[in-house]
């Protein structure tokens, strides 16, 4: 038994080092590099990435351009707000000079503008100007990295400090109170020979020290970027089932792929798109499949609508799932029709993701086609069972209750003669 419990306690240790083993990016080009904690942490946390090849080239000269991209990954954002930023500043930035090819970076750079690490304007310049691909100097990289830190008004504000360099004179005037604030937090210390260089250019090996600290900084100061402008918001996805246009406020009726039905504000706020393209709430139609960035007063500050793609309902007859799928249906006319089933079919049924095998004869269904066949299916059972609470009774005929499930959904039943109570 002992014998037995060492092979279980050997293979449990096995398999940690090895997922261990696998979850850690591993750099080939670092092993014996004096700055090799430091790539892994900044690594680990976000901040920086290596090549396709496996490495990490520690003593190439970072460009402003990958400057900029680090500092924008110093915080967390919450993605609906990360989402709003760059919807708003990607468009002007995409019609800049000389980005072509540089499109993969426009996401940081909302961000870095954002966060105030750079103005917009000094973007576009740097990039008319082409000097955003320049090696970057350590001076610049002090400056960029107080900003990042939220300290650009305190350098600014800095009257009376002494820097500790015996090259202080090579520093330009305007970095000189930046550079102060970062020696002061412990970030950038300078050299050996107490020299901190700042016309010298930078390598990864060398940011990613100062990142490290950085983010340490930002850690323990509990520093959090201030979005005034953006919210918070939830995503609400499904088919469109009513439009109501008012003057002062509109409203949709949005119906997930758990048959649950969501209202949805609008005004004149609301951005709208439909197919990528920015429309009004009147282009807005039943059956179009929308997703609504919404805050949690229910406002939507974004809908993005797409009018692509064929709805039609009905009822399940009979589900051929052995490829080439098909799937046929009597329709809201009544008529049988079958379609054919893209093999990438995603299917829900009752709420929970399945196969098409699991679909039955009398289901209730929706089917979202493109082209004519059929790429997503939401299915509910002819006979569902819930749990829940009964919160209110109409007892006008047809007699109708209301009931709360355990699930917190709110689903209205109509009793007929029939009904067994």
């Amino acid at each position: 038994m002992k014998k037995l419990s060492k092979i279980l306690l050997l293979s449990v240790v096995l398999s940690m080092l090895f997922s261990m083993t696998a979850n850690a990016v591993v750099f080939r080009d670092i092993s014996n590099h004096w700055a090799k904690s430091y790539i892994e942490r900044v690594e680990k946390n976000g901040l920086v990435s290596g090549y396709a090849d496996g490495t990490f080239k520690p003593d190439n000269n970072v460009t402003v351009l990958e400057s900029l991209i680090m500092m924008s990954r110093l915080y967390e954002i919450d993605d609906d707000i990360k989402e709003e930023i760059i919807d708003d500043y990607k468009p002007s930035l995409e019609k800049m000079r000389n980005v072509t090819g540089y499109e993969w970076s426009l996401d940081y750079l909302a961000l870095a503008i954002e966060l105030g690490i750079v103005n917009e304007q000094a973007v576009k310049d740097m990039f008319l100007n082409k000097n955003i691909f320049n090696d970057i100097k350590r001076e610049e990289v002090a400056v960029l990295l107080t900003k990042a830190l939220g300290m650009n008004e305190d350098a600014r504000n800095l009257k009376t400090y002494v820097l500790p360099f015996n090259d202080r004179d090579e520093i330009s005037a305007s970095a000189r109170p930046y550079i102060y604030l970062m020696y002061e937090k412990k970030i950038m210390l300078g050299d050996n020979e107490k020299n901190i260089n700042p016309g010298d250019k930078i390598t990864r090996a060398e940011i990613s020290v100062l990142l490290d600290k950085a983010f340490d900084y930002i850690d323990d100061n509990k520093i959090l970027p201030v979005f005034d402008k953006y919210k918070p918001t939830a995503a609400v996805t499904g088919l469109i089932s009513e439009v109501t246009v008012n003057k002062a406020e509109s409203f949709i009726y949005v119906t997930d792929y758990k048959g649950v039905e969501s209202i949805v504000r609008i005004n004149d706020d609301t951005r709208i798109t439909v197919n990528g393209r920015t429309r009004d709430i009147s282009d807005l139609k039943k059956d179009m499949l929308v997703t609504c960035r919404i805050d949690e007063d229910r406002l939507a500050s974004v809908v993005e609508a797409d009018s692509s793609m064929d709805v039609v309902r009905g009822i399940i007859q009979l589900v051929a799932y052995v490829q080439p799928a098909k799937i046929t249906i009597y329709d809201e006319d009544d008529d049988k029709v079958t379609f054919d089933v893209d093999k990438d079919v995603e299917i829900y049924h009752d709420g929970k993701a399945t196969e098409l095998k699991e679909l039955d004869k009398n289901d209730q269904v929706t089917l979202l086609l493109d082209d004519g066949v059929v790429y997503k299916i939401y299915a509910i059972s002819r006979i569902k069972h819930y749990d829940g609470v009964i919160t209110s009774i109409d007892y006008n005929y047809p007699i109708k209750v209301t009931i709360k499930t355990d699930d917190d959904l709110t689903k209205t039943f109509t009793f007929t003669g029939d009904v067994e109570v």
